[in-house]
């Protein structure tokens, strides 16, 4: 939950290029739908100020207009308090959501960190047999100069020792 609430980077990025977690709001939408008959169906069930003082003729007795108004009130907190559930339990649904979406992305930093490590190794590697062969290019280079050099001292001394003889 402390990952959710910190602002974390993984959360602030867009996940529009890969859409791993299905819409929030479409979700979230999806359920008030569902549950909104059952929260606010008998609209009602609950009478409001106006629709109890209409109701409530003055003409009753007030003790009848005492329990019509016991019962409004403990409809209208049965309502407060499924509410509150609901409220609570879509806070919980999101903080979970939001938290295993912060988990996947640090999953996915993670392999991208030691693929990155991996690289950077590979990149050393190549970089330590670039430097071996180089070197010994150069070796190859100098030893096919002296052999050159040797080659050509030879047939002097070849044509030479006919001349003279």
């Amino acid at each position: 939950m402390n990952a959710v609430r910190s602002g974390s980077p993984a959360l602030t990025r867009s996940h529009s290029a890969d859409n791993t977690f299905p819409s929030t709001h479409s979700r979230l939408s999806a359920f008030l739908a569902s549950r909104r008959d059952s929260l606010f169906g008998s609209r009602g069930a609950t009478p409001t100020r106006s629709q109890s003082a209409r109701t409530l003729s003055p003409t009753l007795p007030l003790e009848e207009q005492l329990a019509y108004e016991r019962q409004a009130r403990e409809l209208a907190e049965e309502k407060a308090a499924q509410v509150t559930a609901e409220l609570e339990e879509l806070t919980q649904s999101l903080f979970e959501e939001a938290n295993s979406m912060v988990r996947i992305e640090r999953e996915k930093c993670a392999r991208l960190e030691s693929r990155l490590h991996l690289m950077e190794s590979r990149e050393e590697d190549k970089r330590r047999r670039l430097t071996e062969l180089e070197k010994a290019v150069g070796r190859i280079t100098r030893v096919r100069g002296v052999l050159d050099k040797g080659s050509v001292v030879q047939p002097m001394r070849q044509s030479m020792a006919t001349v003279t003889h």
